[in-house]
């Protein structure tokens, strides 16, 4: 019994435990993801002041370790981490590009779940393609446009940043009174009070990380429904942020309303939205609201990265 009890309070990397990998082990972004562990789930409790740029976040995150880690990574680039703590306990860091490493106070036993949660913020860095394409945070005159594909969530938040590794997400977004926060998945609550709101979206299936997002701005939506067009008919459409186009039910707009998910439901059905601008560069998302399961980008639990 004494024994046990010593081996259960060695420091990290002692009793068999080793640091898990910085990356997925991808060919093209060999950064992307990390080893020793699954995500399972995020909690983000953000806010975002568009006058100066800023965001603020703590992210709790849900994990189970798939071996026994003396330390690990996240991905976040560039955001300050003012703390960090490891099922509860404070736990040391240090940066390396876009690896938050992190070394828990004890060392995490394989198949165990653990919780980590980061506390961060700073001005989010838009992440720049090798294709000079923009993703992650895009600041826009009144909030930010958010698209991740391939490599921008970690501009935002700490991720586990690679398809392979899907995670179910609960998003809460504190902004200005007259500003709008649309994630993934289903609105669960809008709230007000001195002068900022706070909106939460929860997706409960799981999702690759390049599909959250908590896109913010002035909204104004126009929306007709159209359930005889079909997916020949949207061949040679165009980009469904621009006016007039169609938005297939599984795009983030659909979300707005709770729709059903037609990858859930294997339907046809497309939402025919006109795409209105209120505000300086803001996109219109909208949906329709014929009910039925969680909508949003999650899609089936297998796929749901393409």
């Amino acid at each position: 019994m004494q024994r046990a009890e010593a081996r259960r309070h060695l420091p990290s990397g002692h009793g068999g435990a080793s640091p898990g990998a910085p990356g997925a082990g991808d060919p093209y972004f060999p950064d992307a993801g990390n080893g020793g562990f699954d995500v399972t789930d995020y909690t983000l409790n953000l806010a975002y002041d568009p006058a100066i740029k800023r965001l603020d976040g703590t992210a709790v995150i849900l994990a189970r370790a798939t071996r026994s880690l003396s330390r690990f990574d996240l991905d976040l680039r560039t955001l300050a981490v003012s703390g960090v703590t490891v099922n509860g306990r404070p736990a040391s860091t240090t940066r390396t590009g876009q690896e938050l490493v992190i070394t828990p106070a004890r060392t995490l036993a394989r198949g165990l779940p653990f919780v980590v949660t980061v506390r961060y913020g700073g001005v989010p860095e838009t992440v720049i393609d090798p294709d000079d394409s923009l993703d992650g945070w895009i600041p826009t005159d009144d909030g930010a446009f958010v698209v991740n594909e391939p490599q921008g969530a970690p501009s935002w938040f700490p991720v586990s940043d690679h398809p392979s590794d899907k995670a179910t997400y609960t998003i809460a977004m504190t902004v200005p009174d007259g500003l709008t926060a649309v994630g993934n998945g289903r609105l669960l609550a809008q709230t007000s009070r001195g002068g900022k709101s706070t909106f939460v979206w929860r997706e409960s299936r799981p999702m690759a990380s390049y599909l959250a997002t908590i896109t913010l701005g002035k909204f104004a939506a126009q929306v007709l429904l159209d359930s005889k067009l079909t997916v020949s008919k949207l061949r040679g459409q165009p980009h469904p942020f621009r006016r007039g186009v169609l938005i297939p039910t599984w795009h983030p707009a659909y979300a707005l309303r709770g729709g059903a998910s037609p990858l859930a439901e294997m339907r046809a059905d497309f939402v025919r939205a006109k795409i209105a601008l209120a505000g300086a560069g803001s996109p219109l998302v909208a949906a329709n609201g014929n009910g039925g399961g969680s909508g949003g980008t999650g899609g089936r639990r297998r796929g749901a990265e393409g």
